[in-house]
């Protein structure tokens, strides 16, 4: 029989990753996720790419089954960094070298060999995309992304920021989880017409004198007081559902059926969408990095009126810079299922302080004062691009 899985290669910086799925469609919705931040390489049938590290996705009913009997190992394993916690996955009874890791969340089990360089994602039989999305798909992105991250500790730091550019010239929006990057982030893209890098996650690293940003694409959440200042984007995300487990053209597909998914906010009141369909609602573009030439804290507050920068010392920078650093506030329970090096998965207080120290003394750093009014105000906008755009 001839091998039907599709195959292909995603690069961050120096670092590959060769996948493969027996769903074409996976892939796609994979690329259109990760990209540009990933740069998207060469696609075939049955083709090996040299590659760091190989992530196959396979659905097979009979070898799911055979792994659910083999039961619970009493264990757990780190796997997927969040915001403010590891998500731990138990591990299962195996035969051989390989960890087996069950994800319940995404029914799916994670098969990793000894030095986690080849990772098999191995779910039940095919299902459609339906309104409750695509969870396997989640899965896959997620172990690119692990991977990716794990690797990066020796590049540069990951910051817990969103990032947008404005020209030539990046902006990082840092601080921690709900301290408004998100709704910046919104605003520069629909009203100062910046570019989307990165939500949630950002790498610095060093390039000759000056720093470059690049994201390390996540789902990003769309709160609903978020979106009260975005009533458009609320509109074009249901209008044309933009389903966080569709492509973009799936979902046109579907909604052109006159059957669009059903979009609209969580349980927890919430949109979840990818940056490609954010850059759709909002008519703007996403770019793999960027020179950084600039740093914002936001700060929200209740003046009534623009938004405000007020330039920050070096040492006020990096203490908020030390606070922004992308997993700082906890640390790693057991063995990470996916780390390559085979540590645990931290990145060096050392190195991230050092990138900190240099980013405060060479970057411009501003708190970025937001009061109620803010966002429906011109002179906001206008205060971004007279201090950024080149």
């Amino acid at each position: 029989m001839t091998d039907q899985r599709i195959s292909g290669v995603f690069e961050y910086g120096e670092f590959r990753v060769a996948v493969s799925s027996d769903d074409a469609s996976h892939l796609s919705w994979l690329e259109e996720f990760l990209a540009p931040s990933f740069l998207v390489g060469r696609r075939g049938v049955a083709r090996d790419f040299p590659a760091d590290c190989t992530i196959a996705l396979t659905s097979d009913q009979e070898r799911y089954e055979r792994l659910c009997a083999g039961g619970p190992s009493g264990e757990m394993a780190d796997a997927y960094a969040l915001d403010r916690k590891i998500m731990q996955l138990p591990t299962w009874n195996s035969e051989g070298a390989s960890r087996v890791a069950w994800d319940e969340e995404s029914n799916v089990f994670h098969i990793v060999d000894a030095t986690a360089h080849h990772i098999q994602i191995v779910a039940p039989d095919h299902k459609p995309i339906s309104d409750t999305g695509c969870t396997v798909r989640i899965a896959f992105m997620r172990a690119v992304r692990e991977v990716t991250m794990l690797h990066t500790r020796g590049v540069g730091s990951l910051m817990h920021a969103a990032a947008f550019a404005l020209g030539d010239a990046g902006v990082l929006a840092a601080g921690p989880k709900r301290a408004g990057k998100t709704t910046l982030l919104t605003y520069a893209l629909t009203a100062a017409g910046a570019a989307l890098v990165a939500n949630d996650r950002v790498l610095v690293r060093p390039s000759g004198e000056e720093a470059v940003v690049r994201g390390m694409p996540t789902i990003l959440t769309l709160r609903e007081g978020t979106l009260e200042f975005f009533p458009e984007i609320r509109t074009r995300l249901t209008e044309a559902g933009l389903h966080i487990g569709a492509t973009l053209q799936e979902a046109k597909r579907k909604a052109s059926s006159g059957s669009p998914f059903a979009v609209g906010p969580s349980g927890e009141g919430h949109f979840a969408v990818t940056g490609a369909q954010l850059c759709e609602a909002a008519g703007t573009t996403q770019i793999a990095e960027a020179r950084l030439a600039g740093i914002l804290f936001p700060r929200v507050g209740d003046s009534r009126g623009a938004l405000t920068l007020h330039r920050l010392e070096p040492d006020d920078a990096f203490g908020e810079l030390t606070r922004s650093v992308f997993g700082s506030d906890r640390r790693p329970a057991t063995r990470a299922l996916f780390d390559l090096a085979d540590e645990s998965g931290r990145q060096g207080t050392h190195e991230a302080s050092s990138m900190c120290r240099t980013l405060a003394s060479t970057v411009p750093c501003f708190s970025c004062d937001v009061g109620p009014d803010s966002y429906r105000m011109d002179d906001s906008a206008e205060a971004l691009v007279q201090q950024f755009r080149s």
